[in-house]
């Protein structure tokens, strides 16, 4: 079980932890209330104010504990992959920060391909198959979509005229790379940002002679890109 996952737990228990601290709370603290008073002694279930300060304090303390696990491991893995690919671009982590996706090489008219690594299994795998010497296509920015997809811009790699590209998306299940949106003569998507439900698209636009640009964000709802995905 991924790190991340086994903080999850931690967090709820710290929630439930809270709601019963404050239940209890509230009757200590309003007596008067339309409560019913009985004479026996509370039930060895029954949580002090302190009690639960103390449980919470020890979940606090356990989540920080492999918070910190986790940013060493990624600290690790990272500091190894730099040793493999020196020239990796555009490192994003998932959601549950156990992936990490980056491009393994682009520069000036480089190509590089996008790769995905597994931080438990200490594994990293090439999801796109550019060839380095003849390819034109290179992957330019990448952005997760969700636990296992992975938005692109891909575009041409040679030429000062040739910022960005079009949409592609990567299903690392699958192993599937596609198209899912072009962009219409003389505009390049340049960027890619998630922001909740929406994904916004940076693009530019070239005048007619190619010597200058206009730059502008198309917003896409997430079913909207889901909707290019799947048809």
């Amino acid at each position: 079980m991924s790190t991340m996952r086994s903080i999850i737990p931690l967090l709820l228990t710290g929630m439930m932890l809270l709601a019963a601290c404050d239940s209890n709370t509230d009757q200590e603290e309003n007596p008067d209330q339309d409560t019913v008073v009985h004479d026996e002694k509370p039930g060895e279930d029954y949580m002090t104010k302190e009690d639960c300060d103390n449980e919470i304090k020890k979940v606090v303390t356990e989540y920080e504990e492999r918070l910190k696990e986790l940013e060493q491991s990624q600290t690790t893995g990272l500091a190894d992959l730099l040793d493999e690919f020196p020239l990796m671009h555009d490192i994003e982590w998932d959601w549950s920060r156990t992936k990490a996706a980056f491009i393994d090489e682009l520069d000036f008219e480089t190509l590089g391909n996008l790769i995905v690594y597994d931080l438990n299994t200490d594994e990293t795998v090439k999801m796109t198959d550019f060839s380095y010497e003849t390819d034109e296509l290179t992957v330019k920015k990448i952005e997760w979509f969700d636990e296992n997809r992975i938005l692109m811009v891909v575009g041409y790699r040679y030429g000062t005229v040739s910022y960005g590209g079009t949409l592609y998306v990567c299903d690392i299940e699958e192993g599937s790379v596609g198209e899912i949106l072009g962009c219409e003569e003389g505009d390049e998507i340049i960027d890619i940002s998630m922001y909740g439900g929406l994904v916004m698209l940076e693009c530019i636009r070239w005048n007619e002679d190619y010597t200058d640009f206009m730059t502008y964000v198309d917003r896409y709802e997430r079913e909207e890109i889901e909707y290019l995905i799947e048809r």
